[in-house]
């Protein structure tokens, strides 16, 4: 099925689809991973309502890139969206059912409540699964699935929680996690809670660095050398420096003194998105132009050419992404702008969105 020819309608339709993983990754990954940290960063009323306002005005927003990412794969590459919505189900629906009690969970917390128990374990697993399951698709990507003739996973539900798998899905939890310290640090004011982020991103970045490591090394062994044929490429490098800038950016400048404007902050958020960036980048290039790889028969892998919808279908799409992902990034820098303050204690507010970071 991969012997066809890419052309470079297929191989547009594959970075966007690649740029809009990215950028769900980003934004969401903040959500996510604030959820995954709320019963340890937040104490009382008071800081669980700071972190809900944290994410308010942005996180339904942020999982609009997630929705876009689905139809654009089940226009542009029908036989991948079928493939990963049968042979993932069960993980699949777990995550839908995740997501589902998040966003109850976050609707039905106020802040004058202190029977808040069952609502912030909602919140937590609600993020938790989706952060984990992620990870467990991605590692399924990278090491490859047992595929039919026909394009359908025939493996049972052991291959898709091999050891590898489960790794990249803790690399995937911790990433998630780091990111959403960052986000807690970087969104509220000084005090217990934002020393407490602090403490806590310091120990997220390196246990990022720990399983990145780790995934890397066994990463070379499950993906038999496939994950490297691409990285003579300027993009394979470009995802590479970006991964390892964001590390080292990250680990280093969180050790320094301290700065009354907050700078420091802004800056550790940023290379921590960018190692996010970098770490599907490379999954991105090094995979390209596979999609859902075979393991039992490469000739079957799932490629952006044997996957992709009829040449009239994909140009109308390349034209509705060249459109619309314009008008969604003005969209997402706008409220992001808007809502520029940091959160404060008093039911979830934000600062009016005036306060510098």
């Amino acid at each position: 099925m991969g012997a066809a020819p890419m052309t470079g309608l297929q191989a547009a339709l594959f970075v966007i689809t690649a740029f809009l993983l990215i950028a769900y990754a980003i934004l969401d990954g903040f959500d996510l991973g604030l959820g995954v940290l709320y019963p340890w960063l937040a104490r009382n009323d008071h800081e669980r309502s700071a972190l809900r306002g944290a994410i308010a005005p942005v996180w339904d927003g942020n999982e609009v890139w997630l929705i876009v990412l689905g139809g654009l794969l089940f226009a542009a590459f029908p036989p991948v969206y079928a493939g990963v919505l049968s042979g993932f189900y069960l993980p699949f629906m777990l995550v839908v059912f995740a997501l589902i009690i998040r966003a109850v969970s976050l609707g039905l917390h106020n802040g004058e409540s202190e029977r808040h128990g069952l609502r912030t374990a909602g919140f937590f697993l609600g993020s938790l699964v989706p952060s984990f399951f992620f990870g467990l698709f991605a590692g399924n990507l990278i090491r490859g699935v047992t595929l039919s003739p026909a394009g359908d996973r025939t493996g049972g539900l052991g291959e898709l929680f091999s050891p590898f798998a489960v790794l990249i899905g803790l690399a995937s939890l911790a990433m998630f996690a780091n990111q959403g310290a960052c986000w807690a640090a970087l969104k509220t004011h000084r005090g217990d809670l934002h020393a407490r982020a602090r403490r806590t991103r310091d120990v997220t970045g390196w246990l990022v660095l720990a399983l990145i490591a780790g995934a890397t090394v066994a990463a070379h062994w499950e993906a038999r050398g496939s994950m490297s044929r691409n990285f003579h490429h300027g993009l394979g490098w470009l995802a590479m420096f970006l991964l390892l800038v964001g590390l080292a950016f990250q680990l280093i400048v969180s050790r320094r003194p301290d700065d009354a404007l907050g700078h420091r902050d802004r800056g550790i958020f940023v290379a921590s998105s960018a190692i996010i960036s970098g770490l599907v980048g490379i999954w991105a290039v090094g995979n390209y132009p596979v999609l859902v790889p075979a393991r039992n028969q490469s000739a079957l892998s799932l490629t952006a050419s044997s996957a992709a919808a009829t040449r009239p279908a994909l140009i109308a799409l390349l034209v509705m992404a060249v459109i619309g992902i314009p008008l969604m990034l003005a969209y997402t820098t706008v409220v992001y702008r808007l809502f520029r303050g940091r959160s404060t204690t008093d039911g979830g507010a934000t600062d009016g969105g005036r306060s510098q970071y």
